[in-house]
Formats: structure tokens, sequence, C-alpha cells
């Protein structure tokens, strides 16, 4: 599975200084950033692994 490089805006603040804080949180389409600029936690849904889940399902057993 190929791992999403981009680093998403701040919803709070608009900064662009965020990292990873958990690959999964919530359910495994959301991850949870960490933005330097507020201190802020926030997550972010990614859709690529909602299409891939998608793909997964309409393949037969």
């Amino acid at each position: 599975m190929s791992v999403e490089k981009e680093s998403p805006t701040c919803p709070f603040c608009d900064g662009k200084h965020v990292e990873l804080y958990s690959s999964f949180g919530t359910a495994q389409l959301v991850r949870q950033y960490y933005c330097l600029n507020c201190k802020t936690f926030f997550k972010k849904y990614t859709m690529e692994r909602f299409f891939l889940l998608i793909d997964l399902m309409s393949q037969p057993i």
C-alpha cells in the first residue's frame, strides 16, 4: 500500500507546519495530524483508502 506524502493545512490556523500523529484515527479512513504552529490536533479523511476499500469490496470472493 502506498503512503500519502501530502502535508495538509491546519483547519484552525491555516498553518502548513503539521506532522502526522497517527495513520489511523477513529476509523481507518481518518488520519490524525498535529499542527506545530497552533499546537492543535486535527483529523483528515483519506479518500485514497476509501477507494481502495471500495475496490477490495467489489472483487469476487
